[in-house]
């Protein structure tokens, strides 16, 4: 029975990542604009609020009211919120650094968190959030400060260049790679 479920665990492993591939091999098909096809700007053009929470890591507490992001890849909880909106969070020091979340609602930030909310009417904010899942891990590793622990800044925040695809395309983009990540996690 063990050697059955071992198999096919493996399995289903190998089917997971192949799926990956793909969502990855279209992510980037869809997200790739020839010279001249899109306008690009730069991050602090799109997103009218970019700013970091106020609370140290040690804030959080066991069965609190609401999500409280820290560097971590999951919120923990806490008793209090700041922010009341719908927000990309992105982990700005430490091993997860330039890790993404995603969250909408009332929820709380440590200090070295960066909040991404309020897009321009150009952009979709879901749009947006796929694009820095696929390419801004990828920039913060090439431009992060390194010390003992990587980190982050505002103005290298700012100036990751983001495009801006009609609004239709956008869409559009969004409605198919989120079937298909339904299709990676399942």
């Amino acid at each position: 029975i063990l050697d059955a479920m071992t198999a096919h665990t493996a399995e289903l492993t190998a089917e997971l990542t192949a799926r990956k591939k793909q969502y990855n091999y279209y992510r980037d098909k869809l997200l790739s604009f020839e010279d001249g096809e899109v306008e690009w700007k730069t991050l602090v053009d799109v997103i009218k609020t970019i700013k970091t929470g106020k609370l140290n890591a040690n804030a959080m507490v066991d069965n609190g009211n609401y999500p409280f992001f820290t560097c971590d890849s999951k919120p923990f909880r806490i008793d209090t919120y700041a922010f009341d909106t719908e927000a990309i969070i992105v982990s700005g020091n430490g091993s997860q650094v330039g890790h993404i979340n995603y969250y909408k609602g009332k929820f709380n930030a440590y200090q070295r968190t960066y909040i991404l909310a309020d897009c321009i009417e150009e952009i979709k904010i879901k749009f947006l959030l796929i694009y820095l899942k696929a390419y801004l891990r990828p920039y913060i590793m090439q431009h992060s400060k390194k010390g003992s622990v990587p980190y982050i800044t505002l103005p290298m925040l700012q100036s990751f260049k983001v495009p801006l695809p009609s609004l239709e395309k956008q869409i559009h983009i969004i409605s198919v790679l989120e079937k298909f990540e339904v299709l990676t996690e399942s």
